[in-house]
């Protein structure tokens, strides 16, 4: 059931998300949502962790696989993380953190995890003479702008122009 509500989410996001549509879409109804997750809250706090972890296995796969210098690294990062295949995750990940701003305290440990998931595959990209001191403020600025432009691409769609922003924020961070 979680795996069919967050594909759902994935799809549709989690502006609007209500017990009923999710029920419809998964082929239920929202009685048996409420008595598997005790509430709308709980339900959209399991499946943005169940995106979580999907996305983490992804990240890690990618990261493990990635091969070359730490200084493209960051760029062959940005080009996995604005993928089209990648695309939905991230939004997800921007609504619960948005959500997670406004409250639940329980969202806000699953988004500062996503949010440090990405900050810790960034800086084992960058390059080892980065003063120790620098590494993880350095990591935690790319992830920020990476996001941003992230959140620009899927508002403008203007997929050069982004690109070629991220991977001159790459370069001077680097």
């Amino acid at each position: 059931m979680l795996v069919a509500i967050v594909d759902h989410l994935l799809e549709q996001g989690l502006s609007g998300a209500s017990l009923r549509p999710i029920a419809a879409a998964i082929g239920t109804n929202a009685r048996m949502l409420i008595y598997h997750f005790n509430s709308r809250d709980e339900l959209i706090e399991a499946a943005i962790a169940e995106a979580r972890r999907r996305h983490l296995e992804a990240l890690v796969g990618w990261a493990e696989h990635d091969k070359g210098s730490a200084k493209d690294g960051l760029s062959r990062f940005w080009s996995w993380a604005s993928s089209r295949r990648v695309e939905p995750y991230v939004r997800l990940s921007v609504e619960a953190e948005i959500l997670a701003a406004q409250g639940s305290s329980n969202l806000k440990k699953i988004a500062a995890g996503m949010l440090g998931d990405w900050i810790d595959v960034i800086e084992s990209r960058l390059p080892p003479s980065l003063p120790v001191q620098r590494r993880r403020a350095a990591a935690t600025a790319i992830a920020a702008g990476f996001r941003g432009l992230l959140i620009d691409l899927a508002v403008t769609g203007e997929r050069t122009r982004v690109n070629a922003a991220a991977h001159e924020l790459a370069s001077r961070m680097v």
